[in-house]
């Protein structure tokens, strides 16, 4: 569902060319809070929740509330994070990142809270590091590769500029280079 998402979220920021990461960031909440509450509902979870908020005064103090607003923003924050980098990159560019994301929080949890791993843990953190190392040498030599076809690019278009200057016969070539177009002028004879 992750990637049927992201996929999602990169046609649609390519397609609307006015929209925002933030604003479909918000619109993606807003869609969404309508199933989820209705979820909730229906679950039995809204009259659970009910019950124990009246039950116990620690969720009605303000340093709780203060708690769980700082919680939903933080949601907010990662989904807006992920919209950007959807929208910047690729969608298995952001897949892979969050990976290693969750791989470094993993190594990090296991040494900071004195977790012995088991060798099924160690399995799973070594595939996903070989698979980040495979996925960043696999991408790096794609943008070599780009890089260098269009450098390939480039040099042809300059090869064929002077081809034309010099098959004219005479100085009433001019092109002029604006970034990545050419325009053609004439230029002054000399008298």
């Amino acid at each position: 569902l992750t990637a049927i998402n992201l996929v999602l979220v990169r046609r649609t920021l390519d397609q609307v060319a006015k929209l925002s990461p933030l604003v479909l960031s918000l619109y993606m909440f807003s869609y969404n809070s309508v199933p989820c509450f209705l979820i909730w509902i229906a679950s039995g979870e809204a009259h659970a929740v009910t019950k124990l908020v009246l039950a116990d005064p620690t969720y009605r103090s303000p340093g709780f509330f203060f708690a769980m607003m700082l919680s939903a923003c933080s949601a907010f924050f990662i989904t807006f994070a992920t919209t950007l980098s959807t929208g910047v990159t690729s969608p298995l560019s952001t897949t892979v990142s969050a990976q290693l994301k969750n791989l470094l929080q993993s190594i990090f949890g296991m040494f900071s809270w004195g977790y012995v791993p088991n060798p099924t843990n160690v399995t799973g953190i070594m595939i996903s590091a070989v698979s980040q190392v495979l996925f960043a040498a696999i991408k790096f030599r794609e943008n070599q590769r780009q890089n260098a076809r269009g450098a390939v690019a480039v040099a042809t278009a300059e090869s064929d500029d002077k081809d034309r200057m010099s098959s004219s016969g005479s100085a009433n070539a001019l092109v002029v280079k604006t970034g990545s177009s050419a325009v053609a002028g004439s230029s002054p004879q000399p008298n």
